[in-house]
């Protein structure tokens, strides 16, 4: 996928799922090369309604709780099934819901 078509479906999460969203936590399932980039695109989508929008890119759920949205970023064969369980565990114990889960590509 080329970066066109990452910005327009960033701009589509933005404009979505995470209208209103100041804060968004973007938590890794596991090692993704291009979270960061990722992160920035989302970024720069949520900038265009709101300047103030921040994305924090972190596997720290007690930091990613106190933002107004969470969104799981995976991608094939970035976590292994016990890594995924746990990470779902976790989240029940934080306590505060998942937006979606968003898995890209290994070749975005």
């Amino acid at each position: 996928t080329d970066t066109n078509s990452w910005m327009v479906s960033m701009m589509l999460l933005a404009e979505g799922p995470l209208n209103g969203a100041v804060q968004v936590a973007l938590i890794p399932t596991g090692a993704i090369a291009q979270a960061q980039r990722i992160a920035d695109q989302l970024l720069q989508a949520l900038q265009r309604s709101d300047p103030a929008a921040q994305v924090l890119l972190t596997t720290d759920l007690s930091v990613a709780r106190q933002c107004n949205v969470q969104l799981l970023l995976g991608a094939p064969g970035s976590a292994r099934r016990e890594d995924l369980q746990r990470l779902n565990q976790n989240l029940q114990l934080q306590g505060k819901p998942v937006a979606g889960l968003l898995i890209i590509d290994h070749a975005a």
